[in-house]
């Protein structure tokens, strides 16, 4: 097994943890038979991914949470906004 011998800033290390939520959520969709298509840049578009399927296509937000409390899921997550959200994949970790 490797060593890491690399001490990352608390930022850099947020920044590779998102990330690997991102590709666990590529790797479920992949296995479940859906094409992938990722942005080469995400900066204020709100898509980490693109999933399709034979003339459908879905804009794909992964977000992690720490905790979420029934009573906020709406207020929170689901409130006023301009992007219409459709599905919700909540990460814990």
């Amino acid at each position: 097994m490797p060593v890491k011998n690399t001490i990352f800033k608390e930022t850099t290390l947020a920044a590779h943890k998102q990330l690997s939520y991102e590709n666990l959520v590529t790797a479920w969709l992949m296995s479940d038979g859906w094409e992938i298509l990722i942005p080469a840049i995400d900066h204020g578009k709100k898509t980490d991914l693109v999933v399709a399927d034979d003339s459908n296509f879905y804009r794909i937000q992964v977000k992690k949470v720490l905790s979420l409390k029934r009573s906020q899921f709406g207020l929170r997550i689901c409130g006023k906004g301009k992007y219409r959200l459709r599905y919700l994949l909540f990460a814990s970790g």
